[in-house]
């Protein structure tokens, strides 16, 4: 299917900036979320911490899929569509601007991150109260980021009209959109789980 959209000169600029929007908010969201998980799974153990890490590990996993399919289907969709288009134009006396060619920087990352299964310890480190800690911004810089991706992407579709890809950039948000609220709820959950059990350790000094 050709590519259809109601401006070509912006369309380019608007793939780039879901693009944007993933590679740095979500990919700085993701590495710093796969840290404090790793921190979290050597400093707390328990069945408590199995169902939070849990939790946790299924989030992190969602998002990091959604931002390897985006991911992919954007470069696709830019560099297959978007500038052929956008060259057509150009060469052919029009006047359209021609944007640039895009790569992929999260497609080798792995989705599964491995956590406790089994609560056979129960203790917790020191370092907990560090965690709980860092943990505290975490719901709110996923809000900001799932913000930043939706605008991005609406901008997108609202010009994107027609498109081989454009059906499964739709399919990839709804799925993921389906469950954005259970993850906000779980990492809500989590930061409040994480406050009671780094209260109850400074007690303990």
């Amino acid at each position: 299917m050709a590519i259809h959209c109601v401006n070509p000169n912006t369309i380019g600029s608007e793939a780039e900036e879901i693009l944007t929007v993933v590679e740095q908010q979500g990919g700085r969201f993701l590495e710093n979320f796969e840290n404090v998980i790793r921190n979290l799974d050597s400093h707390w153990k328990g069945t408590d911490a199995v169902k939070n890490l849990g939790d946790l590990a299924s989030v992190y996993s969602a998002l990091t899929l959604l931002i390897q399919n985006v991911e992919s289907l954007i470069v696709d969709l830019n560099n297959n569509e978007v500038l052929p288009l956008q060259r057509h134009i150009y060469y052919g006396g029009g006047d359209c601007v021609i944007g640039n060619e895009l790569s992929e920087r999260f497609k080798s990352r792995d989705p599964h991150i491995t956590v406790q299964t089994e609560g056979t310890e129960s203790w917790t480190a020191p370092e907990i109260i560090a965690d709980a800690e860092t943990f505290k911004e975490f719901p709110s810089e996923f809000n900001s980021f799932i913000e930043a991706l939706t605008g991005a992407k609406e901008t997108l579709l609202a010009n994107w009209l027609e498109g081989a890809n454009r059906e499964a950039v739709v399919t990839a948000f709804k799925t993921f959109d389906e469950h954005v609220l259970e993850f906000k709820e779980q990492l809500k959950t989590v930061k409040e789980n994480l406050t009671i059990v780094a209260d109850y350790k400074k007690q303990l000094f």
